[in-house]
């Protein structure tokens, strides 16, 4: 029986380390999840804000006419600007598929969802939306087409030159645990009729949804006072028979800060030559919960080029925390 107990002992010596490995290990790991719990539930229980930086950017198809100004020339450029911005959440127009691909390779640490306007896949411009996975979850998506009948890929209606579309997210924040419903659009460049079209589309969906905090960015081909904006931000749809209840009113982060918290010119279009005064068509639109902290238009230059002939807007918002 001795002899027996003698010859176990170094079979139990050599295995004690990996139990005590093992138990170190799971320790740990219970620890780290306890603590990314208990950091949550505190800062639910405080009522902490939901503060995020979103980003509209058109980048410019990729068209080979632009010459120095052409996407290879340019895609390191506007990941470079992504980067050093680092939004949460970022919209991109007239993003063909192989742009997309392009960013993607370039901005790892964020995961993306859109479709191709012409087929629902990967046929014509994207409207991707960008989302930094460090700090969010992306737990629901989709997309609508602005036309009359707004589940049919490519359709156009109302005059429109191109098939226009809404690309949206649902995103969950890591820390609180809200969810944001986040919306990328691309409106058209020559029919007046379907921008104002497009704007009421968009706030029957807003209705039907209902209940979001919302973001909707975007290129919108429309000034502040043209009436397709207008309708966007109006407490009341036009001709709205549903008065009792109206859908809650998009605001213009641009007009929620003061002129200390607002950078960079009145313009959001370039042209690849020159910023044009007064010409602020790319938007950053919120629901009324949201409070704005400041406002961006960047106007990076180098050598005389710009990144994209639309210059990149950036808003960081900020949702006030719920007390229990």
């Amino acid at each position: 029986m001795v002899r027996q107990r003698i010859r176990f002992l170094p079979a139990l010596a050599a295995i004690v380390p990996t139990i005590c490995c093992v138990a170190a290990v799971a320790f740990f790991a219970s620890s780290v999840t306890a603590q990314v719990t208990t950091e949550a539930s505190v800062a639910l229980a405080s009522g902490a804000d939901d503060t995020l930086k979103v980003m509209t950017f058109n980048i410019r198809y990729d068209n080979p006419g632009d010459g120095q100004d052409s996407w290879p020339h340019r895609r390191d450029w506007v990941a470079e600007i992504v980067a050093r911005e680092q939004p949460d959440l970022v919209g991109f127009q007239e993003a063909l598929r192989h742009l997309v691909d392009d960013l993607a390779k370039r901005l790892p640490n964020y995961q993306w969802h859109g479709v191709g306007r012409d087929d629902g896949k990967d046929q014509g411009e994207f409207g991707p939306v960008f989302v930094n996975k460090d700090r969010w979850q992306l737990t629901k998506k989709g997309q609508y087409w602005l036309s009359t009948q707004p589940d049919q890929p490519g359709r156009l209606d109302w005059n429109a030159a191109c098939a226009r579309m809404v690309t949206w997210v649902d995103v969950q924040s890591n820390l609180t645990h809200r969810v944001i419903r986040f919306c990328n659009t691309h409106w058209d460049h020559r029919s007046e009729e379907a921008r104002q079209q497009s704007a009421q589309l968009i706030r029957r969906k807003l209705q039907d949804d209902g209940g979001h905090d919302l973001v909707l960015v975007g290129d919108f081909n429309s000034l502040p006072t043209s009436t397709a904006i207008q309708a966007l931000v109006a407490p009341v749809l036009a001709n709205d028979s549903q008065q009792a209840q109206p859908t809650a009113p998009l605001r213009d982060t641009y007009t929620l800060v003061d002129d200390q918290h607002r950078k960079g010119p009145d313009s959001t279009w370039n042209g690849f030559q020159r910023v044009v005064p007064g010409r602020r068509i790319d938007f950053v639109f919120v629901s009324p919960k949201w409070k704005v902290d400041q406002y961006a238009i960047l106007d990076d230059q180098k050598e005389g080029h710009f990144p994209s002939d639309h210059l990149p807007v950036t808003s960081v918002i900020r949702l006030p925390g719920i007390l229990p």
